[in-house]
């Protein structure tokens, strides 16, 4: 992003922000915050051809959905928004995820759209610093490097605008496949710690037995293995 286009994605936010009404329950600060992080790293192309109307009322949306969020879960939605109903439009479809930060997260759920046919039109995935209660509920949520709390996680609040599915069954499917991606992101990152320790666990054997038996091939084997572990 050039420095011309970053002060002109400053600039909007800053329009974006300078109007705090129709909040709701959520306090103006919170938002506030909430909605420089939302947008800070998204083109300001994508964001300049979008009603700031919209723009507001798709970061609200977004905040409403991860208001409660319990240990271990992601929270999905599709939908196409209604002013009436969801407080802003799109003629596209939106997907809405809240879930723990994990890598590959972005990749991951843009590679599930693709297959399916769905084109994506803009998206945003920024990651806030989030702080909940024992029930999930929301207590304070802020930009990493803004963040005055120490002892939250790291949660992302992912936004895909995309064509519209054909229908309730494509919708299903999706959501599906979502979760199921989810999962698998999930099942590899709590399974790393444990792939390596075995692997640093057969490195070891590994050596061992090229000193026991003499055999030169085995130092390439636990190298090989060391490198994993380390990479």
């Amino acid at each position: 992003m050039s420095i011309l286009h970053s002060q002109q994605t400053q600039a909007l936010i800053n329009r974006l922000v300078g109007d705090e009404g129709n909040l709701h329950s959520l306090e103006a600060k919170q938002f506030t915050e909430f909605v420089r992080h939302y947008f800070h790293g998204a083109p300001y192309e994508d964001l300049s051809e979008r009603d700031l109307f919209d723009l507001r009322g798709a970061a609200l949306a977004h905040m409403e959905l991860g208001r409660v969020r319990k240990q271990g879960e992601s929270k999905i939605r599709i939908y196409t928004p209604d002013v009436e109903r969801d407080g802003w439009r799109s003629k596209h479809a939106v997907l809405e995820v809240v879930t723990f930060d994990r890598p590959f997260l972005v990749d991951s759920i843009t590679m599930v759209l693709k297959e399916m046919g769905l084109k994506t039109h803009f998206a945003v995935h920024p990651v806030f610093a989030v702080k909940r209660k024992s029930s999930g509920e929301l207590e304070k949520i802020a930009s990493p490097l803004n963040a005055d709390f120490m002892d939250g996680e790291f949660e992302s609040f992912l936004q895909f605008q995309f064509f519209k599915p054909s229908g309730a069954d494509e919708i299903n499917a999706l959501k599906a496949r979502l979760l199921h991606t989810l999962q698998l992101i999930e099942s590899a990152v709590t399974d790393w710690p444990v792939m390596r320790k075995r692997v640093g666990e057969t490195a070891q054997y590994l050596e061992q037995e090229m000193k026991r038996s003499d055999n030169a091939a085995m130092e390439d084997h636990a190298e090989f293995c060391d490198w994993m572990k380390d990479g």
